[in-house]
């Protein structure tokens, strides 16, 4: 059992780590990845933590449900519609992190999108000023 700062308070968290959220908790709920549902092949990659846009989605919703977990009756209800539903939905999906993997098959890599160099012509972008930004 773990620990997390949630503002002001400290909350004890039911998982260590994303790791035991996602093999003890995610892949349990959400299913063995493999097959379809509602027609649609389900994509999933055993080897998830291979894949950084997918570690940021399991992530945020592993953090949001230890805090959910704690609000009260509703909590988890409120978790599953907001949080969970539409970041599994991406997830799975075709189009999603793992395309090109399957429970079945494992990891396949996806190539980064491609970048072209900045021509030096073109002006540099710079971080938007945030309220209390001490730079001129």
């Amino acid at each position: 059992m773990g620990s997390a700062d949630s503002g002001d308070e400290l909350i004890t968290t039911a998982y260590d780590d994303l790791m035991d959220w996602v093999t003890g908790y995610f892949v349990i709920l959400v299913g063995d990845g493999v097959g379809y549902r509602d027609g649609e092949r389900i994509h999933w990659c055993p080897q998830w933590w291979r894949h950084p846009g997918a570690v940021v989605r399991l992530d945020a919703l592993w953090r949001a449900w230890e805090y959910c977990r704690h609000v009260g009756a509703f909590g988890i209800s409120q978790w599953l519609l907001d949080h969970a539903d539409p970041h599994v939905r991406v997830l799975l999906s075709p189009s999603g992190p793992f395309q090109h993997c399957s429970g079945e098959h494992g990891h396949r890599a996806t190539e980064p999108l491609p970048v072209v160099d900045l021509p030096t012509e073109v002006p540099v972008f710079s971080a938007p000023k945030l309220p209390g930004d001490s730079r001129a």
